[in-house]
């Protein structure tokens, strides 16, 4: 079934009695061939952050000046503890770790990447992930049957 995607974006505004005749040709296409079959857009990664801390914090004054210190709201008072709510959060500023008095240690995990990505709409996220994994694999096969082509 063809709908519109979004109501509230007219395409053409028409006077009682018009009408449009289309005649439209479809094509399959990646993003790699054309950006118009681009879905997947404002990509970014980042190294999956290791947020821990140390020593038992439960001094008042340096829970509340981590806290407030962290731009992103990373960490929480929970029962006068200071403890790591929202680690993926992280951006590797480092405040926290000046206002903790060395309690505190964030280290990016190098082997492990946080991904996001946002989508035109035309598909789910995951339907682009799992797509982009299907054309990955399909590259690495067609990579790898080169080189046993030239051995």
């Amino acid at each position: 079934d063809l709908k519109v995607k979004d109501e509230n974006i007219p395409i053409v505004e028409l006077a009682d009695r018009q009408s449009v005749l289309i005649y439209a040709h479809a094509v399959m296409g990646t993003a790699s061939t054309h950006v118009k079959w681009q879905v997947a857009n404002g990509v970014g990664y980042k190294y999956l952050p290791k947020v821990s801390i140390e020593n038992d914090v439960s001094d008042e004054d340096t829970i509340k000046a981590v806290i407030k210190g962290c731009p992103k709201k990373v960490f929480e008072d929970v029962g006068g503890k200071l403890t790591v709510a929202h680690p993926l959060e992280c951006i590797f500023c480092d405040a926290c770790k000046a206002n903790s008095r060395d309690a505190v240690t964030v280290e990016a995990d190098d082997r492990n990447f946080v991904f996001k990505f946002e989508t035109d709409g035309s598909l789910t996220a995951q339907e682009v992930l799992d797509k982009a994994a299907e054309i990955l694999s399909e590259n690495a096969k067609a990579f790898a049957t080169e080189l046993r082509g030239q051995a």
